[in-house]
């Protein structure tokens, strides 16, 4: 699967398969009878991973991994939404995270990221800004359903500041017909407060937590562009024949 899915990806990318950084997970099968597997992959130029790699070098860090913040931000949702099942295999759950100007919309299916979307907020007013992120949450449902993944959105979770999101909020629950929760990352471990003051937007340590927790303890399949999945590899067994031969 590795091998086909670099191939597939060297097809369609711009740029040479060689300077790309590639991971991918395999996504749950909707029907034993589908034929072939989906997954979702995902690239990242080498020359980013090399700046990375020489910041953290730089500080004296040990470099362990680099993941992407929807898959992050999924194991959190992974430890939150433990105790609902979804009443199909196409219910999915939409989360819309924000951090600072940035905001990110990943649909999540039975725990696997199967779409994201991002976009940068150009306005300042907190009104403005929660419209235009009922905006760009619709316009990712459009992108979706042109994907013809057959996800039907059953919750929804918002990772933003607090303040101000009522608007998005009922936005959200008028236009998906379903229930929409505010996500607290810090009600998800344990954590000394005493160290500093945290701010008040607690969402935008989401990425970071989740990629803690993908160390400690993963619950749902990750991305890892430092350690991506690869052909498993052969068993020589030259060596026992031989052994059983003699």
């Amino acid at each position: 699967m590795a091998q086909a899915v670099r191939f597939h990806v060297g097809a369609k990318s711009s740029a040479p398969i060689d300077e790309l950084a590639l991971d991918f997970i395999p996504l749950p099968r909707i029907s034993p009878d589908t034929p072939g597997r989906e997954v979702l992959a995902a690239t990242l130029p080498m020359a980013v991973v090399k700046g990375i790699r020489a910041t953290c070098e730089a500080a004296g860090c040990e470099f362990v991994s680099l993941g992407l913040t929807p898959i992050a931000i999924s194991q959190l949702i992974a430890r939150a939404d433990d105790s609902a099942t979804p009443t199909s295999v196409f219910g999915a759950s939409l989360v819309v995270f924000r951090h600072h100007s940035r905001i990110e919309i990943s649909v999540l299916r039975q725990g696997h990221l199967v779409f994201s979307h991002a976009t940068r907020l150009t306005m300042d007013d907190p009104k403005q800004a929660q419209q235009a992120i009922v905006s760009e949450v619709s316009r990712a449902m459009v992108a979706l359903n042109g994907l013809q993944t057959g996800v039907k959105i059953e919750r929804a979770w918002m990772l933003v500041e607090s303040e101000d999101n009522e608007f998005a909020t009922e936005s959200l629950r008028t236009r998906l017909g379903c229930d929409v929760r505010s996500l607290d990352p810090f009600t998800l471990v344990d954590c000394d407060m005493s160290a500093s003051e945290l701010p008040p937007d607690r969402s935008e340590f989401a990425g970071p937590i989740g990629l803690l927790l993908a160390q400690a303890e993963s619950r749902v399949p990750t991305l890892d562009f430092v350690n991506p999945r690869k052909p498993p590899v052969k068993r020589n067994v030259r060596k026992q024949r031989a052994t059983a031969i003699a």
